[in-house]
Parts: structure tokens; C-alpha cells; sequence
């Protein structure tokens, strides 16, 4: 069986698996949204280190990668599945959000769900899709973050020190994160009454502020939060625009 267009079908109009425990200790999910680069990685180690968070792992139909050269773990950043397992786990709508990203599948179960939440407070990181999704479910205390950096010159910086370490595509690579970036940013833009802002400008205060917002706190300068987003949606314009021919 074609298993890859099987789970084609299956992510088209995908209907969330809603039968969740209400007796769990907390109910509490943080989403973590934000371009590549932007420090989601980091920011979840550090809200890790507190012990009042816990990763969701997800399913994915990709192959394992190297992050600083340490290969990935199944069953500790992602579990590893094949095209076959996954579309059975789809058919059965044991995931409460099921997407095709980048030519891989990508799930996230309502047993991991369950088994976060009785640990802390459920954390992730997903991209504009996936947190859309997540939003769709209806889910009881959900809060979507997402993250900004100080502006577009310090995305480029990072973005390049990365591609420095992983040179396979080097400026095209850029080019198309950065591309992709302005789709998170105008998305954003459009469903502002869904997500709280933070600019990643120093490690520790982000971590701080995400950490107090998901205990009911206020957030720091949100309107200039929003400034800086609005700011980055018209430099990354200007970029695109100035750099598509190169």
C-alpha cells in the first residue's frame, strides 16, 4: 500500500481525537511558536530546568537528524514511526493534531497529551499550523506564545551562525526561513487575540516572562512586543524584495 498517500488522504481535513482525561492534576498547554531562529529551543530548556513543564514528544514519520552533532532519540525528541504505524495511529484518531510538514507527517497524541499534563504544565513547540490546530481542539487553558527577536538584523545573525554550523544550502537556506518567517509573522498579525508576545532579546528574561505568563501574570510591554512584530513583517518585506534575485 502507497502509505505516504494513505496519510495524505488522512491529513486533509483532519478531525482531532477529543476523548481526554478532565481528572488530570492540571489541564495547562504551552505552545511555544515562533520563526527558526528565534531561540524556541533554547527557551524550552529553560523552562524545562523549572520542573513545572513537560515536553510533549511527538510522532513523525521523518528520520532521525543530528543536533550539534548528537543524533536524535526516538522517544525522547520525537517518536520514530513509519509511514505505516502512523496512518494507523491517524485512522484510529489517536491524535489530537495530525499535519504534513516538509514532506513528513507529524502527530501529536492524546496519550502524550494525557502524560504531560500529569507531570506539569504541557509544552511544545509548533509552527503557525500546528498551533492553529491546537487552537481549533478547544483545548481548557491553552496559551500560545510566540516569539519574536529584537529585530530582523539579529535573525539574520543567528540564522547565519547556524547555517555556518550546517552549510548545506548556506543563503538560499536563509532566504527560504526568512520567507517562511514572514508567514509566521503576518499570521500572527492576522489572529493577534490568540498569542502573547515575547521578544527572545536576553535567554533568561524570556524564559522569566513565558514562565510568568504561564502562571497568569502579565507579560512585559506588550505594545512594544507588538511594535516589534509589525516592524519585522515590513523589514522582512524589504529583504525578500531585495534579495530575490540573488
Amino acid at each position: 500500500m502507497d502509505w505516504a498517500s494513505e496519510l495524505s488522504r488522512l491529513a486533509d481535513g483532519y478531525e482531532p481525537h477529543m476523548d481526554l482525561d478532565s481528572s488530570s492534576p492540571t489541564r495547562a498547554t504551552l505552545l511555544l511558536v515562533g520563526p527558526s531562529g528565534v531561540g524556541k529551543d533554547s527557551i524550552k530548556r529553560g523552562l524545562l530546568l523549572t520542573h513545572r513543564y513537560c515536553e510533549i514528544i511527538s510522532h513523525t514519520t521523518r528520520a532521525p537528524r543530528y543536533n550539534s552533532e548528537v543524533l536524535e532519540r526516538d522517544g525522547v525528541e520525537y517518536h520514530f514511526v513509519t509511514h505505516e504505524c502512523m496512518a494507523h495511529l491517524a485512522r484510529d484518531k489517536k491524535f489530537v493534531q495530525f499535519k504534513r510538514y516538509g514532506g513528513n507527517f507529524y502527530g501529536t497524541s492524546a496519550q502524550e497529551l494525557q502524560r504531560a499534563w500529569e507531570s506539569g504544565t504541557a509544552l511544545t513547540d509548533v509552527d503557525i499550523q500546528g498551533a492553529m490546530e491546537f487552537g481549533r481542539i478547544g483545548l481548557p487553558d491553552l496559551l500560545m506564545v510566540f516569539l519574536l527577536p529584537p529585530d530582523l538584523p539579529e535573525l539574520l545573525r543567528r540564522l547565519e551562525n547556524r547555517c555556518a554550523r550546517n552549510p548545506q544550502g548556506g543563503r538560499v537556506a536563509i532566504f527560504q526561513r526568512i520567507a517562511i518567517a514572514l508567514r509566521e509573522v503576518e499570521g500572527v498579525i492576522s489572529h493577534a487575540d490568540r498569542f502573547r508576545l515575547v521578544v527572545n532579546d536576553d535567554l533568561n528574561t524570556a524564559v522569566e516572562e513565558i514562565d510568568a505568563l504561564a502562571a497568569g501574570g502579565a507579560g512585559r510591554g506588550m505594545n512594544a512586543a507588538r511594535r516589534v512584530l509589525h516592524a519585522l513583517a515590513s523589514d522582512i518585506k524589504a529583504y525578500l524584495s531585495n534579495n530575490s534575485a540573488s
